[in-house]
Order: C-alpha cells, then structure tokens, then sequence
C-alpha cells in the first residue's frame, strides 16, 4: 500500500470520527478503530468470540418484575 493510499484512508476515518456532535475518549475511539480494522481484515468474526466468551456473565431477573406495560411478566 502506498503512502499516498495510508494517508488518504487515514483522512477519511478522522472525518468520521470528528463528525458534529460526536466526542470520543480515547478508549472508545480505540475500541471503535479496533473492531473496524477487524471488520476490514475478514478476522471480526473470530475476535468477536474470543472477546464475547471474555466478556459474558450471567444474569437473574427479581421475581417481581413490572414490563413495559405495566403488570408482572
């Protein structure tokens, strides 16, 4: 790949990032950089589960749960 290329692409990912009314911390730009770079090398799919299985817990709901519309689910 040509600099030319690296420095275009470059450009157009900060575009993206620095659109009006986003804000990014620099471990959220980096966790949105780093599952784009996995979509763009066909490597998302194995990266997503090896960070899923990492990242997984259980859950229990109380008994006495109110839905959205208003009575006991």
């Amino acid at each position: 790949m040509e600099l030319r290329e690296l420095v275009g692409r470059w450009g157009r990912l900060t575009e993206r990032m620095k659109r009006s009314g986003m804000r990014w911390r620099e471990a959220g730009g980096q966790a949105i950089l780093t599952l784009r770079g996995w979509a763009q090398s066909d490597r998302f799919a194995a990266a997503w589960s090896l960070l899923s299985a990492t990242y997984r817990a259980e859950i229990s709901l109380p008994d006495q749960i109110e839905s959205v519309y208003g009575h006991a689910a």
